[in-house]
């Protein structure tokens, strides 16, 4: 009787994990197929429903009944979204409708209601549109960044910016199943690679587990030192500055006799804040360019954090070799994709795509040939961007390669557009994308560059960031001087500003209450993804790490940077922005604007929150140092910067 109990008990364990493994292949396969390539968009411009639809875009009229800060409002005028593959997001579900030109055309069009809209609320002072681009970070899926835009482009447009979000797929399990599945070696196969993709499981597996001793010292190591970094003058890296004692030698005292002076061993000392900016004349200079929340060495006392560290280690110690032994592959999809917005890979592989379809193959050779940097969605719109606000890009060889403004977009709206500024804002894996376009569009009307726990390295940073600093402050910017267009007033110098956490936030921050290792996402990059081959080549969003090497930026590009560290409390007090002396009306004296409140971030994620409101200048600093009101063409519609 056991024997047949036992018998049937077994029977029924096989049946039922047979089943959930049934399940289990098919969810993977299910993911698998989603990965798979898209066939290449290609708009039918005789398409009735293209037609149709384009009606709609030219009045920025889609019927929709929601009530919003301007007259056709919808979320989705202001979203761009890259699919896996880098061209626009999953075109067989809107058809002609969600394809690159379609969306491009209405962000463009939509913008004429915004001003028209933005005249009727506020005054009518002439001054330069403000345009904001927001890239978002890692780990956000598709309905995480639509919920964030909901919430912040009708903020954003209350407070004077037209916002366009530049958003792509970086969810957790769709980039580890691709990375595994079907890049091999940089190339991105059509079909996933079912015999080798157990063995890159594998690998990584043992990978984590072999560099598992490794991991747990770092943290270690670094989790006492920041919890204690007073205890010993070794420990200072978590300092936001250091303070240096300077000493010069006195006057010598005159002796009386002729032509002499009495030599003098005194010497006068005085004690300064290396890179701490001082509002003494209003100047940023390359060794005083930085914004911070507390003094250089305030000593935060001991860390609360400990408990919940210590308490979870049993937990962490399992959970370490798996966020390294996965987490380095998904680390390596994501920045793989900030690339495909740029460069899709469709570029590269047209021969390894057997379904591409004569049409679709004769589409991609026009796109490249259409955009030089990149048939990648996100290269398009800064492309195509260039090519709508550029005065002389319609000349016969530029109409011959296809590189002209798209024949929709009116001179009255190409118009409206060249008077804008662009305000880019990335963060954490947003600056590497900000890094690969910014470079290969230099010409295009920058305002203000920032960095929010910026992911990109400090190496490709100064490649890429430095160039278009200095060129655009030169004494004739951008080349021109606005002798083609005299009555457009002029532009302002372009500023970059990057945004950091505390240092001990950063070596500190606890993922599910201790349960994963220690620190913030960027000291996972640095220590467990990226491997970093010298300190230059470590994140820029760690003021450690800047601190070492804010000098391989040029002096000349420093004057226009500004680096501010955020306190390590989530205090609203600490991170008050008080009237300065150096926040001027140019227009009306001294400033009127109160003192404002704002809750500092203390994680990574943080600089997403959307009572901070990151998009505006007194956010980065831009009040404290005078690069606001103090600025000639200041905006009073900005972000309350007239009241």
């Amino acid at each position: 009787m056991r024997k047949v109990r036992r018998d049937r008990l077994v029977r029924r364990c096989a049946a039922a994990f047979g089943r959930r493994a049934r399940l289990a292949s098919w969810l993977l396969a299910g993911v698998l197929t989603a990965c798979a390539n898209p066939h290449y968009p290609v708009l039918n411009e005789d398409d009735a429903d293209y037609k149709a639809h384009l009606d709609k875009i030219r009045t920025c009229d889609f019927g929709n009944q929601d009530p919003g800060p301007y007259p056709g409002y919808a979320v989705e005028n202001h979203i761009l979204e890259a699919s896996e593959q880098g061209t626009v997001a999953y075109p067989a579900k809107g058809g002609a409708r969600n394809q690159f030109r379609p969306n491009f055309l209405r962000i463009m069009f939509c913008y004429r209601n915004f001003l028209a809209w933005q005249k009727q609320s506020a005054r009518d002072e002439e001054t330069h549109g403000q345009v904001l681009i927001y890239f978002n970070g890692g780990l956000n899926p598709a309905d995480v960044l639509h919920e964030q835009a909901a919430v912040q482009v009708p903020r954003m447009l209350e407070d004077g910016y037209y916002p366009i979000f530049l958003a792509w797929p970086t969810g957790a399990l769709d980039t580890y199943l691709e990375q595994i599945a079907f890049v091999r070696n940089g190339t991105r196969h059509s079909s996933p690679q079912y015999l080798s993709t157990p063995l890159y499981l594998l690998g990584d597996i043992g990978q984590g587990l072999v560099r598992a001793p490794v991991n747990y010292m770092n943290q270690l190591q670094r989790f006492v030192s920041a919890s204690n970094p007073f205890d010993d003058s070794d420990k200072r890296e978590f300092f936001l500055t250091r303070a240096e004692e300077i000493c010069r030698d006195a006057e010598p005292a005159d002796d009386g006799g002729p032509g002499h002076a009495a030599a003098s061993e005194d010497k006068v000392c005085e004690k300064t804040d290396v890179n701490k900016f001082g509002i003494v004349n209003c100047e940023v200079t390359a060794e005083k360019n930085l914004l911070t929340g507390q003094a250089p060495d305030q000593d935060p006392g001991p860390s609360l954090l400990s408990v919940p560290y210590y308490g979870l280690f049993p937990v962490r110690f399992v959970a370490t070799p798996l966020v390294d032994a996965f987490g380095k592959t998904m680390w390596e999809n994501m920045v793989r994709r900030t690339r495909t917005t740029v460069r899709s890979p469709v570029e590269y592989n047209i021969h390894l795509v057997d379904d591409f379809k004569p049409r679709e193959i004769s589409a991609i050779e026009d796109d490249k040939r259409r955009f030089p940097h990149g048939i990648g969605a996100f290269a398009r719109f800064f492309t195509m961007l260039q090519y709508c606000i550029d005065e002389d890009g319609d000349d016969t060889n530029s109409a011959a390669a296809g590189r002209t403004c798209y024949p929709e977009v009116d001179e009255a709206l190409r118009s409206s557009w060249r008077n804008v500024e662009l305000t880019i804002i990335g963060h954490s894996m947003g600056s590497i994308v900000m890094n690969e376009l910014i470079p290969e569009h230099p010409d295009l009307p920058y305002r203000n560059l920032v960095f929010m726990a910026a992911a990109a390295s400090v190496r490709d940073t100064a490649r890429a960031i430095s160039p278009i600093i200095e060129r655009a402050n030169a004494p004739c910017p951008r080349g021109n001087c606005n002798d083609k267009a005299p009555n457009r007033p002029a532009r302002a110098p372009l500023r970059f500003y990057n945004l950091m956490l505390h240092p001990r936030n950063d070596a500190l921050e606890l993922e599910s209450f201790g349960a994963l290792p220690s620190g913030s996402l960027l000291e996972w990059v640095d220590e467990m993804f990226e491997g970093p081959k010298t300190v230059i080549d470590r994140t820029m969003g760690k003021w450690r790490n800047l601190r070492a090497t804010k000098h391989v930026f040029p002096r000349e590009a420093q004057e226009n940077m500004l680096f501010r560290v955020f306190s390590w409390d989530d205090a609203w007090s600490s991170n008050q922005v008080p009237k300065s002396a150096c926040d001027q009306d140019p227009s009306g004296g001294a400033s009127q604007a109160s003192e404002r409140l704002f809750k500092p971030p203390t994680t990574h994620g943080a600089f997403n929150d959307n009572r901070a409101r990151f998009w505006c200048p007194y956010f980065w600093g831009a009040d404290t140092v005078g690069w606001w009101r103090g600025e000639s063409d200041w905006n009073p519609r900005l972000c309350g910067a007239g009241s």
